[in-house]
């Protein structure tokens, strides 16, 4: 997971494609982008939130709002390629769907859900890594 938190932090960031000779760098992660990735890797595979110590009804609450972003952030992902949205404008989004998701979490899961996904997201925080590219000219 380490890896794929990795290339869509390069993705979803900085829109640089990544670069074999680079070195992945331990810079400050915002929580924004932490929960984002988390977000975006279990609509991929929801069996990561066998990782977190959820009820059942809580599993269900989080699933679904991970779904709901997902498909949202599909749809402003479509509406960036077919140019109906500038960068500005998907990022501003992007970032008021992740502050939204997250929101809704705290809204709708139990105290100690909410308290165990949280402490999921800032564990896998602390394992990401931004991945720099070298300076523009030097290879």
């Amino acid at each position: 997971m380490q890896k794929q938190l990795i290339a869509l932090l390069l993705l979803t960031h900085t829109l640089i494609p990544a670069i074999a000779a680079s070195t992945p760098q331990r810079v400050h992660i915002p929580d924004k982008v932490a929960y984002e990735l988390v977000f975006i890797a279990t609509a991929e595979d929801q069996t990561i939130l066998d990782r977190v110590e959820l009820s059942p009804k809580d599993r269900l609450i989080a699933a679904t709002i991970i779904s709901e972003f997902n498909l949202d952030r599909q749809a402003h992902i479509d509406a960036l390629n077919a140019r109906h949205e500038t960068l500005q404008q998907f990022q501003n989004r992007r970032d008021q769907l992740v502050m939204t998701a997250r929101a809704q979490l705290r809204a709708r899961l139990s105290k100690v859900g909410m308290t165990s996904f949280d402490a999921f997201v800032q564990r896998e925080k602390s394992k990401m890594r931004e991945q720099v590219p070298p300076p523009v000219g030097v290879e």
